[in-house]
């Protein structure tokens, strides 16, 4: 704390010196007015600057320049990108300050730099059990890392460390180099290398022996290894920028602001300052000593004034005393009536040395608070603690222990069960002191929060609510723009699977091999329409289906997201019988127990066993399930070898919104939507668990017939259907135009084809009458496929169009018509799909 003190003391007398040189510098004229600055931040330097979840700049340093530049009523822009692109950037005058720059000599020469803020002392990482490198000294004739444009960099050329010095873009980079045994060492600074050996999860790398540094604010104390003075910087000459950026410094270390992003920052990751047993002695002494003095000396004034007054007055003392008692008796009935007045209680709570308790004193409110009289409790406090809830009374009982220890205030919220009003929120403040006879006596007030407790549930049921409309929003969108894109795959690939499918001989290997793809790319139409079902939380549709297809399908997506530390195990029969229900939550179910299982192991590690079968319930069998009709069932059933659950929490996870995961990890909703949708089949989920044994969660699904094999459908082999016309063929996506293209020729079409909206729309104006038909993608740039239809029709009404598109949530079906569209596709298109749409658009308007 003292080291902390000097050090905050330095630092403002620093400030404090530049200060007054700030106004002249200011009153110059920045450049064209400016008040957005533009800056930047490195890639990976944590906590000094790193690049968030959603791609914008963060750390200290970036928090840092935003305050100040908005103490002298600037505001700055940040970038991300390499560090010595950065500083490239600032010498070419395309930034105008950049932070967490470290000052060199050399650097000097192309920047100019503001008072610094931070200093750092770097330091040699090795590889765990290397004892050859102790030191700097040590590093000759090593491979070191560092990242280029780094001080640590042009330290290390410098001093010459090493004639092998290695650069990289960052320091990820170079530790997961380190890490996999390439190279010998790193220097870095001390704080960024251990937060990036966190960030990246390494356990194998160490710094070399040092001592850690406590604070990285600015000091007159030596750092071991080299040592980094970090500044605001700006291109050389901007001097009235400079002293911009030195006074938003100062205000902001002089309003604490400073103080509290350094705080923000460093205080989770610094080790403590140690304290010597002299600092400590010297502190108190400094406080203690003109403290003793000043004491000394009142009391001797104040014992002198007493001596005086006292035999002046001594006539009056009757007539005072007497007064005091009536203002006293006064002071007493005024509290009475306001103890009266306030909606709770006013008590005195007595704790006696031999583990008694009662309530002196209690205001009238204590029969409304606790449904007992003060009388009943002025000797024995039995009563109240029997009405406290049980879930509640140790962490009561354990807050008065604290209190009564520490002379701390007792403060607590707590839960009472009354036997009129039933549960109840209380609260409860209390100022405690100690007794002659070592007991303990607590002033305080209790009141009823049972109205702010039951509205902050309220809120919580409510911003849940909201987060997890958001998340299925946030859902659809994403599953509209996969669709999108993935149909356009599909289609190219089902288009040239069909191409090649026409070209291969029949019976042949390679026809035999086109056919596999054609009917996978079936399969895959089929999954995008499942996605954008559940995205659009459209209402089930129950249809028979057998589990161990939709079951399979899942386990090959979990696979491929499960880290190598859980071991995923099957045993799935594929001839279960039938069962009534909506594939996409069958899929959900299943994804959701996986995932938490997943969740359980996820630092541990473990297998995932994922088993489906048949098997038959009895009356018996259903008997804490009464509700459930007994008969063949599915038995669909998740398990891991996680740390299992807790027979409290059982009790209650399928509650909706009740959750054990950290805030960010969850709403509380997966179980709950479970058990939701299984007994809207009228199934049942049952959990076994216990601490330290695994769970596994059983899904019963009531069969509704036997099992048969399910298959999709290979398209069928009917020709498609010909023609001669003239089409007008519009898609941005060059591998569909052209596949369009091909396809339709062989149809027996002349195609003419067109990859820009706008293009398109000049050319059908140039000779509207030259085409038969339009077929047009919904989404393109410039212009989308309605827009372009509506300008068609406008100009030629009555043309046959046909608007086609992966997804949109902007189109429907029933919406093109209106507009005067004769057909409507949606993407991927078999050759005799859209064939046959073309022949029924062109038929209709002859």
């Amino acid at each position: 704390m003292y080291r902390s003190s000097v050090a905050n003391i330095l630092t403002l007398t620093v400030l404090l010196v530049v200060m007054p040189s700030l106004p002249v510098a200011c009153a110059e004229t920045f450049p064209g007015n400016q008040t957005v600055l533009k800056s930047a931040s490195e890639l990976d330097y944590p906590p000094f600057a790193l690049v968030q979840p959603d791609g914008t700049a963060g750390g200290f340093s970036v928090d840092l320049l935003k305050a100040a530049t908005e103490a002298v009523g600037l505001s700055v822009t940040f970038k991300v990108g390499p560090w010595n692109d950065l500083k490239r950037e600032l010498a070419e005058r395309t930034l105008d300050v950049l932070p967490l720059v470290s000052y060199s000599e050399e650097r000097d020469k192309v920047y100019d730099f503001t008072t610094a803020y931070l200093r750092m002392n770097g330091t040699v990482f090795v590889k765990e059990g290397n004892a050859e490198i102790k030191n700097l000294a040590d590093l000759q004739n090593k491979e070191v890392l560092v990242m280029q444009g780094d001080t640590a960099h042009e330290y290390a050329l410098r001093e010459n460390l090493s004639d092998t010095i290695i650069a990289k873009a960052s320091y990820e980079e170079a530790f997961k180099l380190l890490a996999s045994g390439k190279h010998d060492a790193i220097v870095v600074q001390q704080i960024a290398g251990l937060q990036i050996i966190k960030k990246l999860h390494i356990t194998n790398v160490v710094p070399v022996e040092q001592k850690n540094i406590s604070s990285l604010k600015p000091m007159a104390l030596k750092l071991e290894g080299f040592e980094q003075k970090f500044c605001f910087a700006v291109p050389e000459g901007n001097k009235q920028l400079l002293a911009q950026l030195n006074e938003g410094l100062a205000i902001i270390s002089l309003n604490g602001t400073y103080n509290l992003l350094y705080e923000k920052w460093f205080a989770p990751i610094l080790p403590k300052p140690q304290v010597t047993f002299g600092e400590l002695v010297k502190q108190t002494l400094s406080i203690l000593v003109p403290l003793l003095l000043f004491l000394m000396i009142f009391g001797l004034w104040y014992l002198k004034r007493l001596v005086a007054r006292r035999t002046q007055y001594l006539q009056l003392e009757i007539h005072q005393r007497k007064q005091a008692e009536k203002e006293l008796q006064e002071s007493h009935d005024l509290l009475a009536h306001l103890a009266r007045l306030v909606p709770g209680v006013v008590y005195q709570y007595r704790l006696y040395p031999d583990g008694r308790s009662a309530f002196p004193y209690a205001s009238p409110g204590m029969y409304n608070i606790y449904e007992v009289t003060p009388e009943e409790v002025r000797e024995d406090a039995t009563p109240v603690f029997g009405r406290l809830h049980p879930d509640d009374f140790d962490n009561v009982a354990s807050s008065i222990q604290e209190s009564a220890r520490t002379l701390a205030t007792f403060y607590c919220e707590f839960r009472v069960n009354l036997p009129r009003q039933g549960l109840r929120w209380r609260w409860s403040q209390a100022q405690p002191e100690r007794m002659p006879d070592g007991g303990t006596l607590w002033h305080g007030i209790i009141s009823d929060i049972t109205e702010r407790k039951q509205a902050e549930e309220e809120k919580k049921t409510l911003q849940a609510h909201l987060q997890q409309a958001q998340k299925m929003e946030a859902i659809g969108t994403l599953a509209g723009g996969i669709a999108h894109d993935f149909n356009n795959i599909l289609g190219a690939i089902l288009g040239y699977a069909e191409l090649a499918q026409e070209d291969s001989p029949p019976g042949s290997d390679i026809r035999a091999d086109v056919d596999q793809v054609v009917r996978a790319t079936h399969r895959a139409k089929e999954l995008v329409k499942q996605i954008l079902a559940f995205s659009r939380q459209a209402e089930a549709e129950h249809i028979p289906l057998q589990p161990a297809l939709i079951v399979k399908e899942a386990v090959k997506m979990l696979r491929a997201s499960l880290p190598t530390t859980i071991d995923l195990r099957q045993d799935i029969d594929a001839q279960t019988g039938l069962v009534l229900a909506d594939p996409t939550q069958i899929h959900q179910v299943l994804v959701n127990l996986c995932t938490n299982a997943f969740h359980a192991m996820e630092e541990t590690g473990g297998i995932l066993t994922i088993s489906l079968k048949s098997t038959f319930l009895t009356r018996e069998d259903l008997s804490c399930e009464q509700w459930v009709q007994p008969g063949a069932f599915v038995q669909l059933s998740i398990a891991d070898t996680g740390p299992g659950i807790a027979p409290e929490i059982q009790k209650k996870m399928f509650d909706p919104y009740f959750t054990t995961k950290e805030v960010g990890k969850g709403t509380g909703m997966g179980l709950a939507i479970i058990h939701g949708i299984v007994k809207s089949y009228k199934g049942f989920v049952t959990c076994l668990s216990g601490p330290d044994n695994g769970t596994v969660f059983h899904v019963y699904l009531p069969v509704i017939g036997e099992p048969v094999l399910l298959e999709v459908e290979s398209p069928p082999s009917e020709p498609a259907q010909l023609g001669n016309e003239h089409i007008l063929f519009i898609d941005d996506e060059d591998i569909l135009a052209e596949m369009g293209k091909v396809m339709l020729e062989r149809l027996g079409y002349r195609v003419t084809v067109r990859k820009n909206s706008l293009e398109a729309l000049n050319t059908f104006l140039n000779q509207p009458e030259r085409y038969d038909l339009v077929i047009t993608d919904q989404t393109m740039p410039g212009m989308t496929g309605i827009d372009l239809a509506r300008r068609m029709l406008q100009i030629r009404p009555g043309m046959p169009i046909i608007l086609c598109t992966g997804y949109s949530s902007l189109i429907s079906e029933d919406k093109a018509k209106s507009l005067g569209i004769k057909g409507f596709a949606m993407k991927p298109l078999a050759k005799k799909d859209i064939a046959a749409i073309i022949r029924k658009v062109l038929d209709e308007v002859r």
